[in-house]
């Protein structure tokens, strides 16, 4: 497996998106090579980081819009 083509995978590989066969080939590579093992390496705390912001966001629904402002926007809207 090149270079090239692990960088096309890398993503399927963290998504569980690779055969048995895919996934062995991209881990022989790794073992191998320096520059890919360090893209995978940040590819990976950059998942990390991302799932723990995710995981730290409190999204709160909005307060529903009143009837009067409602009605005030189609007003503004129909002029």
């Amino acid at each position: 497996m090149t270079c090239r083509e692990v960088v096309a995978i890398l993503e399927a590989s963290f998504d569980e998106g690779l055969t048995a066969e895919s996934r062995a080939d991209v881990e022989a590579h790794l073992f191998g090579c320096r520059a890919c093992r360090r893209e995978f390496q940040s590819y990976r705390r950059m998942l990390t980081a991302l799932r723990d912001l995710a995981a730290s966001v409190r999204f709160e629904e909005p307060e529903p819009l009143s009837e009067a402002l409602i009605q005030r926007i189609l007003a503004a809207a129909a002029r």
